[in-house]
């Protein structure tokens, strides 16, 4: 957020009535990116699973994954991020704060990326939603390639809202609405003039960016209106409490998805450092506490807490694994799907090394998948992001962040 004089500007959640300025060809499947963001790590004694890299057990938390063991990679050993109050910002960037404003070094976040790489040919580049994430830097994990962060929708009505406004819509009524967009551009346009010679330098790039987002906006609002007929849209969704909000998200991602509205997603709980007590999981104690130890009963509960998300996750694979995207494949088989955190493993500590992802989908027959893969500190988490770069067809890219610099050939299919 930018502020002067008691002036607030943030990035305002934009109407989606975009024109599908073009379709996917018959049988072509491009691969999607799905992240998902849970916080404060896991502890080894309930996350790691047990067994060699294709006959394992899944640990106690990663029970609820077991029906999608075939199409998923449990990862640890990956040297870590930057922590709690870096690793939010590190998460997709590559590239840990260097200042108080918890805004990564550089960007863009690898989301951003590879969204720009298809913008015309989606409606929406991207989306960003969250649970219970409030009005926080920490809750940030996407990027533009200036620094300025894309704060996640935090309702699952709000979220459902940009996907709907561009599936099956009436076409009289969404040029109403797309009158009524324009004019609030036309408005935030004139803010942008008013409020810039108040700002700082740093600010100004800032507010620039956000300008040029905003100005992208308005002229794809200007282009004649082609709705998308789809029948994956949900009929409805709500935010009745927060499993019903991540779940909202769930069915409106692999709608956007299906629908081909967008291609790249990010779903991010809390935000880094979550203080909550998940009460609707069992968990009548703080998870921070609970990841520091600091709670009674702390590993069971921080493991109750975990299993949930997990569940989460699992939820999320069982929708994008029940729609058919063409020759006997599914969603999930063309997708990449990331369970990521802002630790790693660590019992009751702030630990960022050996760090526990899980990997779903098979990005098209890129990932060889179905595996327990220990790195033993062989690779480091920015390697992870350019390995999923390349997936996503990204092969130019040599390095990405401050320490992805190979391709792990470990997770590629033979």
């Amino acid at each position: 957020m930018l502020g002067t004089a008691g002036t607030a500007l943030t990035i305002p959640l934009l109407p989606s009535l975009l024109p599908r300025e073009l379709r996917a060809a018959p049988g072509d499947r491009p691969i999607r990116l799905a992240v998902v963001y849970t916080p404060n790590g896991q502890h080894p004694a309930t996350w790691l699973p047990t067994g060699s890299e294709t006959t394992f057990q899944m640990s106690p938390v990663l029970a609820p994954l077991e029906a999608h063991r075939a199409k998923l990679n449990v990862i640890h050993g990956l040297v870590g991020t930057s922590g709690h109050e870096a690793g939010h910002s590190e998460c997709l960037t590559g590239r840990p704060l260097t200042d108080p404003s918890h805004m990564p070094s550089a960007g863009p976040s690898l989301d951003q990326l590879l969204a720009k790489g298809h913008a015309s040919e989606v409606a929406l580049e991207s989306l960003q939603l969250g649970v219970d994430t409030g009005n926080t830097a920490f809750s940030i994990i996407s990027y533009s390639d200036v620094k300025l962060g894309l704060p996640p929708q935090g309702s699952a009505r709000g979220g459902f809202e940009r996907v709907a406004g561009v599936v099956n819509v009436d076409p009289a009524a969404a040029e109403v609405r797309r009158a009524q967009s324009r004019s609030v551009l036309d408005s935030i346009m004139q803010d942008h003039a008013s409020i810039r010679p108040h700002l700082s330098a740093n600010e100004r790039v800032l507010l620039d960016a956000h300008f040029d987002l905003v100005r992208a906006q308005e002229l794809r609002l200007a282009e004649p209106l082609e709705p998308i007929v789809c029948e994956h849209l949900p009929t409805e969704v709500n935010d009745l409490d927060i499993p019903s909000t991540f779940l909202g998200h769930i069915d409106t991602i692999a709608a956007a998805f299906a629908c081909d509205v967008t291609r790249v997603a990010t779903l991010v709980m809390g935000g880094s450092g979550y203080y909550a007590h998940y009460e609707w999981a069992g968990v009548n104690a703080d998870f921070h506490e609970c990841a520091h130890g600091t709670a009674s009963d702390s590993l069971e509960r921080f493991t109750q807490a975990n299993t949930w998300h997990a569940q989460m996750f699992a939820a999320l694979l069982d929708r994008l694994d029940s729609i058919p995207d063409g020759d006997g494949t599914t969603l999930l088989d063309n997708t990449i799907v990331l369970w990521t955190n802002e630790l790693g493993l660590h019992e009751f500590g702030h630990s960022k090394s050996n760090m526990g992802i899980v990997l779903a989908g098979g990005a098209a027959g890129y990932f060889s998948t179905g595996r327990f893969i220990d790195l033993a500190g062989a690779a480091h988490y920015h390697d992870l992001l350019l390995t999923i770069a390349h997936a996503a067809g990204r092969t130019d890219l040599a390095t990405f962040g401050d320490e992805g610099k190979q391709v792990i050939e470990r997770l590629r299919s033979a």
